[in-house]
């Protein structure tokens, strides 16, 4: 079985949920990891998301880009 290596940890202050992107948004995971699915070994660099990354993408979707949405 494969592990499992955490490649982000998010500040105890950031709320970040896979479900609500993925289940409620039914955003593909490709939309953030690129082709992941298609690599046969671990990236060997990762493209860190920053809060402009997140605003710009609510904003394109028309997401909430109000503090309190990610911010707690």
């Amino acid at each position: 079985p494969l592990g499992w290596n955490s490649l982000f940890r998010q500040p105890s202050h950031i709320f970040y949920s896979h479900r609500l992107h993925v289940v409620k948004a039914q955003l593909a995971c490709e939309v953030c990891h690129g082709n992941i699915a298609q690599t046969t070994s671990p990236p060997r660099s990762v493209k860190k998301l920053t809060m402009a990354d997140c605003i710009a993408c609510h904003e394109r979707s028309g997401v909430s880009v109000d503090c309190n949405t990610c911010h707690r």
